[in-house]
């Protein structure tokens, strides 16, 4: 069956989808729907993060991709559990039978949970992220609301843009995702008030003063 390509916008890219539950979905649909051949790679045996696959949360989620199992829990896919460990100074993790494996770990995940909360305050998160990535395991932090907007990365991208409200002033407001290069969209104006542009709006529909003040009269407009 050949490949269906939803848009030939991004029809040149190919992605590899790992994430699992919402976040990482939903911005990997993006991809998926302007036509980038997504892959999403699933684990050989049946999980439920991200909800029942028949479910519509999942079937919102992974339209427009393709997929493959592959099982990272193999002796290759557990290295960065391995990494962790070390990283942290608690080999004594990987021997714990509580811990050995897949299974064990989330039957007793609210007492791993206590003993990785237990090392992580012991150090700040930027630490945590400058070590954890320096031995191979994936990370980052996790923000606040005003940490997001003063991140680097959100600033270059232009997430949060600037927009003047007649009366609240200049606030920022998320932008728009999506980004066009010839039609690029904009935030042009702030939200109006209410009812600010009924005049305007029913000149265009071609009424006349008179007819405006008569609709203002009655409470019409």
């Amino acid at each position: 069956m050949p490949r269906i390509t939803a848009s030939p916008a991004l029809s040149r890219l190919r992605i590899l989808d790992l994430t699992r539950v919402r976040a990482g979905p939903t911005c990997v649909k993006q991809f998926a729907d302007f036509g980038a051949d997504v892959i999403k790679i699933e684990n050989t045996e049946i999980e439920d993060m991200g909800g029942a696959r028949d479910g519509p949360d999942f079937q919102n989620l992974h339209r427009n991709k393709r997929s493959i199992t592959l099982n990272l829990k193999a002796p290759e896919g557990k290295a960065i559990w391995k990494r962790l460990c070390e990283a942290v100074k608690r080999p004594d993790l990987l021997e714990h039978p509580g811990y050995k494996d897949a299974p064990s770990r989330a039957k007793n995940r609210k007492t791993l949970n206590a003993e990785i909360d237990k090392i992580l305050l012991s150090k700040t998160s930027a630490e945590w992220v400058e070590i954890l990535n320096a031995a191979g395991v994936p990370c980052g932090p996790i923000y606040t609301m005003d940490q997001v907007f003063a991140d680097p990365q959100v600033k270059h991208l232009g997430v949060a843009t600037p927009v003047v409200h007649p009366r609240l002033g200049t606030l920022h407001l998320l932008g728009q995702a999506v980004k066009l290069s010839r039609t690029p969209a904009s935030l042009a104006a702030a939200s109006p008030e209410r009812g600010e542009h009924s005049e305007e709006i029913l000149r265009e529909a071609g009424y006349d003063a008179a007819a405006i003040e008569q609709f203002k009269s009655k409470g019409i407009i």
